[in-house]
């Protein structure tokens, strides 16, 4: 597997909307959209169901598939992407979300394009708010650094 690069585990996150290169001054009006367009929402729990390589044909990344119980996920997505294309902040995505965590990155110049994936055996877990992240594009990978958070509703509340 040396054509795959590991995400490290603080990379690790579920992208609602990818928003591309943006100027600081944007940054506070996108939060202040993403805030609203959560309000109301609960919490999302995702079980991991398997790994995929992204996109099948020829794959730039190792992703874990989620199964997203009760359609939480996808309404805080399509309430994001909305709010976002709604301020005229973002271009939606053409394709439907499909909930992932990239857990590895294929390696520039890699011939392998496929990979005996194991089997998996992890536990629901709960995504229980929204970040906005500014990437730092670094020779060793992206590093993601949080600019605003928007927590989702707790159960019952």
């Amino acid at each position: 597997m040396n054509s795959l690069r590991l995400l490290d585990a603080d990379s690790l996150h579920v992208t609602l909307a990818f928003l591309g290169s943006r100027a600081q001054a944007d940054v506070e009006e996108l939060a202040d959209v993403v805030k609203q367009a959560t309000v109301g929402f609960g919490a999302a729990t995702l079980s991991p169901r398997g790994l995929a390589a992204l996109p099948p044909h020829r794959p730039h990344v190792l992703a874990l598939d989620l199964d997203d119980e009760g359609g939480r996920a996808a309404a805080v997505q399509s309430a994001v992407s909305d709010s976002l294309v709604a301020a005229e902040l973002h271009e939606p995505e053409r394709r439907p979300f499909r909930p992932h965590v990239t857990v590895a990155r294929v390696r520039r110049g890699a011939k392998q394009r496929s990979w005996q994936l194991p089997r998996l055996h992890a536990e629901p877990f709960v995504a229980g708010e929204v970040v906005l992240y500014r990437s730092d594009l670094r020779p060793d990978g992206a590093r993601y650094v949080p600019l605003a958070r928007a927590t989702l509703a707790e159960e019952g509340a």
